[in-house]
């Protein structure tokens, strides 16, 4: 991506936040209920631009800012779509070039009704169409978050954290995304950590195969089950509380890996032995922390 379509883009998410408040206020005007529960009965129905547009003339309005619509006419062109592919691209032009400018501009754009309307599509049970826009408020924020902390830590990567899109994927990101089940399901229901901060998590973790000896990414991983298990601490106990060998098998599970490198650990291993090394109790920490911080 050159530095023309990087701005393109930039134009794009100001657009994009503009349409989206507009769309809020007829979500919060009307009662589109009816609307949502018949969304999957009509193809393409004729755009109704009345002082009452349906719901998925909403919905087009921001979809088509995304990826090209065949029966609109006023699709832009493909370099300034919010697609998977343009995004991936802009983050590997600001990590490459750490253009900074260009990422400030986005700070002066309102993210908030992005996220609200990814939020109210969710609520009417959209969750396809929710996800596709919960993506775009996921971009905005990251290109903000990349921009405020590369002006202390020059070179800081960004890092884009988007909800899979099945008509989109690939085999490698099914199978990416299959694990990432596999580990929100060590969740409780009843913890407040968003579904952000669980993948963030989840890619994090995954990421330390790529470059530890698998048998310290392992031991990392089980630093975080015990602090997410340990009752009365920072975390609020997010873990279920089974058998901590089922807990552990999941846990692996989700990173393709088995259990021999952790199996003698228990719920008492941060303090008592078998006793997990403090390296990777710190690595788990600093991990733990940082997804939370870069998607809160």
């Amino acid at each position: 991506m050159q530095k023309q379509q990087a701005q393109y883009i930039i134009e794009t998410l100001k657009d994009y936040s503009n349409i989206a408040a507009g769309v809020l206020e007829y979500l919060d005007k009307y009662d589109y209920r009816a609307d949502a529960s018949n969304w999957y009965t009509d193809s393409n129905p004729p755009l109704i631009e009345a002082e009452h547009p349906t719901l998925r003339d909403l919905y087009y309005r921001l979809a088509r800012l995304i990826g090209p619509l065949p029966f609109r006419e006023d699709n832009i062109p493909a370099e300034g779509h919010l697609s998977r592919v343009n995004i991936e691209a802009f983050a590997n032009y600001l990590n490459y070039t750490q253009d900074k400018q260009c990422a400030a501009k986005c700070t002066r754009i309102p993210i908030e009704p992005m996220k609200s309307v990814a939020d109210a599509f969710r609520d009417l049970n959209l969750l396809t169409e929710s996800r596709r826009l919960q993506n775009i408020y996921t971009f905005a924020y990251g290109i903000r978050d990349w921009h405020h902390k590369s002006r202390f830590n020059p070179g800081t990567p960004i890092e884009i954290i988007q909800n899979l899109n099945y008509d989109q994927a690939t085999p490698a990101e099914l199978a990416a995304d299959q694990g990432y089940k596999t580990f929100a399901g060590l969740f409780k229901p009843s913890c407040n950590y968003t579904t952000p901060q669980k993948r963030a998590l989840y890619n994090a973790l995954k990421s330390l195969y790529d470059t530890l000896p698998q048998k310290d990414a392992d031991k990392t991983v089980m630093a975080v089950i015990l602090l997410f298990r340990k009752a009365k601490s920072k975390y609020h106990q997010p873990f279920i509380t089974t058998k901590i060998g089922i807990c552990k098998e999941k846990a692996m599970a989700a990173f393709g890996r088995g259990t021999s490198n952790i199996k003698s650990y228990s719920d008492s291993s941060l303090e008592n032995a078998p006793r997990l090394g403090q390296d990777h109790v710190k690595r788990a920490e600093d991990i733990i922390s940082n997804a939370l911080e870069t998607t809160r």
